[in-house]
């Protein structure tokens, strides 16, 4: 059997084309093929770096429970200081209140305080 000239023609640029397809597809592969260890690498970069940020937050959070901690402990002290400084208030007050019982009014304007003397039964 003989080829016609036309169909020899068309199947010629046909393989030209797949050939050039062909190149530029082995081009493309070897591209990525040289691409794929930098991927790697900034891959493995960015895992390293989220690594690092973890680590700097878990020290962090670390430094703050133990400020938060000492936080709370001085704030409880205070309290403790405030509620014993009202109760010393709270006494003053009582005794202030009865030594005023004992005042006369000669006492408030001499500046002079004495108890008085008890009452005759």
């Amino acid at each position: 059997m003989i080829w016609p000239f036309t169909t020899i023609t068309k199947l010629r640029e046909e393989l030209c084309v797949t050939q050039e397809n062909l190149r530029l597809a082995e081009g493309h592969l070897k591209a990525l093929m040289n691409e794929l260890p930098a991927a790697k690498e900034r891959h493995t970069k960015v895992l390293e770096t989220k690594q690092l940020l973890l680590d700097a937050l878990r020290q962090e959070l670390g430094v703050t429970r133990s400020a938060l901690t000492i936080a709370e402990n001085d704030l409880h002290w205070r309290k403790t200081q405030l509620s014993v400084s009202q109760r010393a208030l709270i006494k003053a007050q009582k005794a202030l209140a009865q030594a005023q019982k004992n005042d006369t009014p000669k006492d408030t304007q001499s500046g002079k305080f004495a108890k008085k003397a008890p009452k005759a039964k």
